[in-house]
């Protein structure tokens, strides 16, 4: 493939170690010209209960070809290495047996227990070591020691399971990726990777689109992060799907990556063939080879691929979790249909496939380091991308997804060989001042030559989707926003039954009845937004505090549609304020905002209160800042007071403090769309 959408260094990126054994030639074994030694080592699972492993050995050519009477030996966690029972033939391999040593094309197994056998999982990643030796008459002629975890990962009724247990996937996209180094990165700056990405709160790591450094995953292991792996094979076009050479070098590239990476209990999926054409029947010959491959290499983990074409894509059944890649809000949709966009996507999934997990493999946007807008969606500042992230990790729990790899942990450089300079003086964007187009834009202003379409834009020839910039030396915005988000994760499932409220997807004047505790709610009140008041913008934060307002004629139109989004539609005195808003909780404040972002998810629920009508409800939040709580209206602090006909409304996480409401039909016209 002669373009990639980042810049693909060449030589000697990783360490290199040769590993050859002994030569061993005995009297009147005239044969012996090739080394002799351990070729290959993988421990996997058996069972977690028993701590039972497989250890699997493969052994070089000079092993069978010297016919003599080798043996094998091992030991775990640094125990002396004891002898293994005489070899059998393998045709009488069973349970626990030991299998006759036998040639590189074939494999010896033993299955062995543990002693003292830890579970290996992201809360407890505990390793385990053993040691292997090979012997010609009791002398040793290899030895090498495999460091391995005991867990199981598979894919059942629309869950990835580790250990048994559903596993919810927290995370990012990362190329391996240095201004200094390039594609080569130190151990320290490996580190400090592991280090920002367990701040940042992620379990999960794709590594795209190439084999990852074993160092990186090493460090995956001691620290709990759960990796996707892949082949090299970016965006791949029918014409490669159908060549010989590309189809040999992607079988080769699959069997290296799985050889050297299938003892590490972190990756738990491989991949291969990044957002190829895929929705031809054509390209399922090559999707299906790959497929029956990597299970014939490794049966223990899950195999998936980022599918570009979704809905028209003809391979998603060959796959154990179905992935998708795309970035509604950045190259199409505004940012407030990006959880419709996904819950389509999941929807489709779960009528398709239902027994396979969904799992959100790419989204995001770029935000240029440092460009931060007083208009909160203006293009590439990092208020955008904040904002961007926030309604995708909404989507998470809208679309059913299993997780998310955000696209993508750190700006990276891009291959400048696919890029045309065009520096325009002049913003091509409604929601981009010409100044700030010039100042932080414009600045070797590039446009790649995707395949698909001319994807705008590549800004200072990086890759600006990073959370945190090339050097890691600068977080974005979108860091605390995501580790905010990542760190609060919330247990309340949007798919859940809800209950029916014949009000929900149209506009609707929404006002207080009672309070299910003793505290005042300010009974027949309604919600609205203002601006004229000192106190509706709160310091320190984006967007308006919502109240409760005295006089109806100031009453605000809210619609909550079927994704969780309960936004403003129109005010009955017919202001356009923060039309199109989404009701808010950020950060610690209590306060109850409406942002452009669509960064909380709500749900109406029936109260607890049987005095109340069939149709009251109380607001709870399903996503974001403060997850779980519910609207009040309780005016107990002076802050709240905004003054003697209105009451800004609060976040509790008590029931007991929460106010109950109704919904009043109001169909007006608007510019926001009609019932989802």
């Amino acid at each position: 493939q002669p373009y990639f959408d980042w810049y693909q260094y060449g030589g000697l990126l990783r360490p290199v170690e040769s590993h050859s054994g002994l030569l061993v030639v005995e009297p009147g074994k005239t044969s012996c010209t090739a080394h002799q030694f351990l070729e290959h080592v993988e421990v996997r699972t058996k069972s977690l209960e028993e701590g039972l492993v497989q250890v699997i050995l493969r052994l070089s050519a000079g092993v069978a070809e010297c016919a003599s009477p080798f043996s094998v030996q091992m030991g775990f966690d640094g125990a002396e290495p004891t002898l293994l029972p005489d070899p059998l033939p393998a045709s009488s391999q069973s349970s626990g047996s030991t299998p006759k040593l036998i040639t590189r094309e074939s494999e010896s197994k033993w299955e062995l227990r543990v002693p003292q056998a830890r579970i290996w999982s992201p809360e407890h990643p505990s390793l385990h070591t053993v040691r292997v030796d090979l012997l010609l008459n009791g002398i040793e002629v290899d030895s090498t020691v495999v460091r391995f975890g005991i867990r199981t990962v598979e894919a059942a009724d629309g869950q990835i399971l580790l250990n048994g247990q559903p596993l919810r996937l927290l995370g990012v996209n990362r190329h391996e990726s240095s201004p200094r180094g390039g594609i080569f990165m130190t151990d320290d700056e490996l580190g400090r990777d592991i280090g920002l990405l367990k701040d940042l709160g992620v379990n999960f790591v794709r590594g795209s689109h190439y084999s990852q450094d074993q160092r990186f995953l090493h460090l995956c292991d001691q620290y709990g992060l759960l990796v996707w792996e892949e082949t090299l094979g970016w965006q791949p076009r029918l014409e490669h799907l159908q060549d010989e050479l590309f189809a040999v070098q992607q079988m080769e590239a699959l069997e290296e990556t799985v050889t050297a990476s299938c003892n590490h209990p972190s990756v738990i999926m491989w991949g291969f063939l990044n957002e190829g054409e895929s929705n031809s029947e054509l390209a399922r010959p090559f999707y299906t080879m790959l497929t029956q491959l990597t299970k014939e290499l490794d049966p223990t983990r899950l195999v998936s691929f980022a599918s570009k074409t979704k809905f028209d894509d003809v391979t998603l059944d060959l796959a154990d979790v179905i992935s998708f890649n795309d970035y509604p809000g950045w190259y199409d949709s505004s940012v407030d249909e990006i959880p419709t966009v996904w819950k389509s996507y999941g929807d489709f999934v779960r009528s398709k496939y239902p027994d396979k997990p969904f799992l959100i493999s790419e989204a995001g946007a770029s935000g240029l380091t440092g460009f931060r807008s007083k208009q909160q969606l203006a293009k590439w500042s990092e208020d955008l991308q904040s904002a961007i992230l926030l309604g995708t990790l909404a989507a998470v729990e809208v679309s059913g997804a299993v997780g998310i790899a955000l696209w993508q942990f750190a700006d990276n450089r891009v291959d400048t060989k696919l890029f045309f300079q065009n520096n325009p003086t002049t913003s091509p964007f409604h929601n981009i001042s010409d100044a700030d187009w010039v100042e932080h834009v414009a600045v070797e202003f590039a446009t790649t030559n995707s395949p698909y379409s001319a994807h705008p834009l590549r800004p200072r020839r990086v890759n600006n989707k990073g959370l945190v910039s090339m050097d890691r030396q600068y977080k974005k915005q979108a860091y605390f926003s995501v580790q905010d988000t990542f760190r609060r994760s919330c247990k309340i499932t949007c798919l859940a039954e809800r209950p029916f409220f014949s009000w929900l997807g149209h506009p609707v004047q929404i006002v207080a009845i009672n309070g299910l505790g003793d505290a005042v709610h300010r009974a027949g009140w309604s919600l609205a937004v203002h601006t004229w008041n000192e106190g509706d913008r709160p310091a320190g934060e984006p967007g308006l505090r919502v109240h409760a307002h005295a006089w109806e004629t100031r009453a605000t139109l809210f619609r909550l549609d079927s994704s969780g989004l309960l936004r403003i539609v129109s005010h009955l005195d017919q202001r356009l304020t923060a039309v199109g808003w989404h009701l808010a909780l950020s950060g610690d404040s209590p306060s109850v905002t409406v942002q452009e972002a669509p960064i909380s998810l709500w749900r109406a629920e029936h109260p607890s209160d049987t005095k109340s009508d069939d149709q009251s409800f109380v607001l709870r939040s399903m996503f974001g800042a403060s997850c779980g709580s519910y609207i009040s209206i309780r005016s107990n602090d002076n802050d709240d007071i905004r003054d003697e006909n209105s009451v800004f409304l609060t976040a509790t996480a008590e029931l007991s403090k929460a106010t109950v409401f109704r919904a009043t039909f109001h169909p007006l016209s608007s510019g926001i769309p009609g019932p989802s």
